[in-house]
């Protein structure tokens, strides 16, 4: 079992001391290696910084460490999870906090081994990029949480900064830690019980446990990118999660499970207490636990879609609201089953009904194809920063909302949490039970997504009918205004696909 360490206060201090020292040096020593790189170089590690600090600002003040990245094992181990999350609101409250979970989980008995199989961890004093939690890969958080800009006597100026725009940034760097100490905790503890079983029936050595471990980083959403380490980085750059989507698709296609079955049958390991064995349950569990979810959800009233080739496909639906707890794992598996299949399913706004469009064939809409799905589906993707560009030069959004750049600008610095919880509130086709249930749900890190596909088609139904009525001629400005409107409607259908 974990043997917690005892540090009194001195301790602790004593701790954050040597903390502060470590991160000085590991910036000293980056900061020598960016003055020997070139400017090409140098310009791009500061367009990369900027971009991930957007993406960190965005993903903060809610614990999607819990209900997104950590969630397939969540379901397996709920108490082990709960565990984590206590920890993580330690490390939320405080910097020392945080530094004393770390130092449990150095203590503990298998820390070694976490290592030498690979387990993902992350030192609070990292200051790798290749190293960092990809939602917070982010050194500027850190700069920004303690700049001083003013040089004076009294410090009140530096005082008014670090309590207004600093204190925001500090928010940010609070929630990083819960997030990177919440899957932490929650990694150590899954593993803790297979290498104690592992023990118990005297089949622990190091390449089963690697096995294990490399089960446990790709549920947690630490899936394997091309180019590895460098090549998260740069795709971390461009895309939201890059590791995340690539988790889910290892994890739906049961990589970790394949990889392991064909390591232990070469060596003859295969049997009840083999890695693949431990790892096909954990499969089991999850899968039985969110279907039990499911089905309760079900009983109190949710909508369920089965249609894979839906976007509302296993989401628990209440009214225009939309619940996913999968963790991620539902979007790849409609973009597959689109592919596959070769056709998608729309979604029915009220009183309506779904259509089913093919994407291949000589039927097929030149702007509804595989393509343009497929191409929606990476723009999904895309770091916040990067859609923000892609938004401002065409005028619109994802979904064919007219947007500006002072409105992109403010997204780029509103945590996505508050906008999901809001628009839940927002929604007056559910009770107040479930307009609750999706804000928690927004800040535990669930999917939750609220939107009125009826609503937009009305909209743009009595634009259409209220043009048509007008006896004078339209102005300029009514037809642009016209036009905008049936563009969004229509871009609002293929929202919902």
């Amino acid at each position: 079992k974990p043997t917690p360490i005892s540090l009194d206060k001195t301790g602790l201090a004593l701790q954050e001391d040597l903390s502060k020292v470590t991160k000085e040096f590991l910036k000293l020593k980056h900061n020598l290696e960016l003055e020997g790189k070139n400017g090409l170089q140098k310009g791009w590690d500061v367009v990369r910084q900027l971009l991930t600090t957007s993406r960190a600002i965005q993903t903060s003040y809610d614990l999607s460490g819990f209900g997104r990245q950590g969630a397939l094992e969540l379901y397996s181990h709920p108490i082990l999870g709960a565990k984590a999350l206590l920890k993580s609101v330690k490390a939320f409250v405080s910097s020392k906090g945080n530094r004393k979970v770390w130092l449990e989980l150095k203590e503990r008995r298998n820390f070694d081994l976490y290592e030498k199989a690979g387990l993902f961890l992350v030192d609070p004093d990292e200051y790798s990029l290749t190293k960092m939690e990809e939602d917070y890969m982010s050194r500027w958080i850190d700069l920004a949480s303690d700049y001083k800009p003013f040089k004076n006597k009294d410090g009140k100026a530096n005082w008014a900064f670090r309590n207004t725009f600093g204190l925001g940034f500090r928010s940010v760097r609070a929630s990083g830690r819960a997030y990177v100490s919440m899957l932490n905790v929650l990694r150590a503890n899954v593993l803790d019980g297979m290498i104690e079983a592992d023990r118990k029936s005297g089949t622990l050595d190091e390449k089963k446990t690697k096995l294990e471990a490399n089960f446990i980083n790709v549920a947690t959403g630490r899936g394997h990118v091309v180019g590895g380490g460098e090549g998260g980085v740069t795709a971390n750059a461009f895309f939201f999660s890059p590791r995340l989507l690539a988790s889910r698709l290892e994890y739906l296609v049961g990589a970790p499970l394949v990889h392991s079955f064909a390591e232990e049958k070469k060596s003859g390991d295969l049997g009840w207490d083999s890695a693949t064995r431990r790892i096909a349950t954990e499969y089991l569990r999850t899968a039985a636990t969110t279907s039990t979810l499911v089905l309760l959800a079900s009983i109190a009233g949710a909508e369920i879609e089965d249609d894979s080739r839906s976007s509302d496909f296993m989401k628990l639906k209440w009214g225009h609201q939309r619940i996913d707890i999968f963790g991620g794992l539902l979007q790849v598996v409609v973009i597959l089953s689109r592919l596959i299949k070769g056709s998608t399913k729309t979604i029915a706004g009220d009183g309506g009904e779904s259509k089913i469009k093919r994407l291949r064939g000589p039927d097929t809409d030149r702007f509804e194809n595989w393509m343009t799905v497929l191409g929606r589906f990476i723009r999904s993707k895309a770091n916040p920063a990067v859609g923000a560009v892609i938004n401002i030069g065409s005028g619109e959004d994802m979904v064919g909302e007219e947007t500006t750049l002072s409105k992109e600008l403010l997204n780029a610095v509103t945590p996505m949490v508050l906008g999901d919880a809001v628009d839940s509130f927002k929604d007056d086709d559910i009770g107040a039970a479930q307009k609750a249930l999706g804000a928690f749900a927004a800040v535990m890190g669930t999917g939750v997504n609220t939107f009125d596909v009826t609503a937009k088609k009305e909209e743009a139904a009595a634009e259409r009918a209220a043009e048509k009525a007008n006896e004078k001629p339209l102005s300029r400005q009514d037809k642009a205004k016209a036009a905008r409107e049936k563009k969004r409607a229509a871009r609002e259908k293929k929202r919902s696909q």
